[in-house]
């Protein structure tokens, strides 16, 4: 075997391993870059289905935060016009009270209450009103007593057992309960 034999063929070993390197090292960048290719899909959803995620959160927390912000000024509200009726029915009481019906609707009042409870019945009023209920000559024991000072009385039964409020309080509690009973099922 010649030289140029050995050259020839040491050559075209070389370049047959020069081929068989290129050639891996071309599969080895193809894989490399194919795996790249899929991880960066891989990642780039996850990154795609995370922003849904966040912004179906963020959604549903801005909903959230929005109907209790609602619902907060909605009992503003409705406290806001209880408060006024209660402030336009003290006043109307209060009037009422200095008025001359005052004196014969307690009077009505009493004795309905006192038939109700029968005989000895006590019924306490304030000082202010005791002179005028005591000359209207009541089926019952008239006492001074600081029950309400807006007005009205309290009866009990000869025995302490039985009492009836009909003090203005008790009946202004009443009226602010069905008012807002009512305005809390007409805004529903």
């Amino acid at each position: 075997m010649g030289l140029e034999e050995i050259l020839s063929r040491i050559e075209s070993d070389t370049n047959r391993e020069v081929e068989e390197i290129l050639s891996s090292a071309e599969r080895q960048a193809k894989s490399i870059v194919d795996e790249a290719k899929s991880k960066s899909v891989s990642i780039a959803q996850s990154y795609e289905k995370r922003a849904i995620e966040d912004a179906e959160t963020h959604r549903k927390e801005s909903i959230s935060s929005a109907t209790l912000e609602s619902r907060i000024e909605y009992e503003k509200a409705v406290e806001e016009v209880e408060r006024r009726y209660n402030e336009v029915l003290l006043e109307k009481i209060r009037e009422f009270t200095a008025s001359d019906d005052y004196l014969s609707f307690m009077i009505k009042r009493i004795q309905d209450s006192c038939f109700k409870l029968g005989e000895n019945s006590v019924v306490y009023v304030l000082e202010r009103d005791a002179p005028k209920l005591k000359s209207a000559k009541l089926p019952a024991e008239i006492k001074v007593d600081s029950i309400d000072p807006i007005g009205g009385f309290v009866a009990t039964s000869g025995d302490g057992k039985l009492i009836i409020d009909g003090t203005f309080s008790q009946m202004l509690r009443k009226k602010k309960e069905e008012f807002a009973r009512i305005i809390r099922n007409y805004v529903r």
